[in-house]
């Protein structure tokens, strides 16, 4: 894959992204990879959006991972969700997907996202079905990683499933969105889908997604909570939709 050539309009574009995509984190805890490659899809191919987001998605999820103290009992209990997860990805990494197909199927995956979303379908997963779906979960969450750089589907869904308590539910996301996203950094690494400018780029968009993180810490204390999800999910939507007609 040819690596895109980006002036400085189009870097700070990227940037202005990474400020939203931040903010949506902020606010709700999730969102900056699945917000930043939907909106830097437009136009990039996937793969190329993937590599810019691997850098921030991954230390500001480190960063949410290690918060919470629960970090080794959620390590024992989610390791099969989490082990998929990674296999996923080095298989769905195998297959060569036409951007164009790519990009389709990053349409569906935020469609599909944010129709449960605004439907606030949210399923429970009894105790004794956890060990039999967590891998299957993990598996399908590594494969669409793989494709389209969204760590989303079906992880956080779910995870939402489990009911764990909220500060477990936050520090649950951090985990499993570090290792989506050193899973496929390795993995575009390996494939050479990403240059040295790039990399260069994706650890310089860390600093205004991590503004944009605080901005949303200071948004969810004025913003209600149901009010703000219902844009985000229809924001995705549209989003979706856009990439669908293109």
């Amino acid at each position: 894959m040819g690596q895109p050539h980006l002036g400085r309009m189009e870097t700070f574009i990227i940037l202005c992204v990474f400020v939203v995509a931040g903010t949506v984190k902020g606010l709700s805890g999730l969102g900056l990879p699945t917000v930043g490659i939907a909106v830097l899809g437009v136009f990039l191919a996937p793969a190329e959006a993937a590599a810019l987001v691997v850098v921030p998605a991954f230390l500001t999820n480190v960063w949410q991972a290690l918060r919470g103290g629960q970090l080794v009992c959620l390590l024992r209990r989610l390791w099969p969700l989490l082990a998929g997860i990674v296999i996923g990805t080095a298989f769905g990494g195998q297959w060569r997907v036409d951007p164009q197909v790519a990009r389709l199927i990053l349409a569906e995956a935020l469609m599909l996202y944010a129709m449960l979303g605004l439907l606030d379908v949210v399923a429970f997963v009894p105790p004794r079905w956890e060990a039999w779906l967590a891998l299957p979960m993990g598996l399908m969450t590594g494969g669409l990683t793989a494709l389209t750089g969204v760590f989303v589907l079906p992880s956080v869904p779910y995870l939402q499933a489990l009911r764990l308590p909220p500060t477990q539910m936050v520090q649950a996301l951090g985990i499993c969105f570090t290792l989506s996203s050193a899973s496929l950094a390795v993995l575009l690494g390996s494939q050479g889908e990403t240059a040295v400018s790039q990399w260069g780029l994706s650890l310089a968009a860390t600093l205004p997604a991590l503004g944009g993180m605080m901005l949303g810490a200071w948004f969810r204390q004025r913003v209600p909570a149901k009010i703000f999800r219902r844009l985000l999910f229809v924001f995705l939507f549209g989003i979706g939709v856009h990439l669908l007609l293109k």
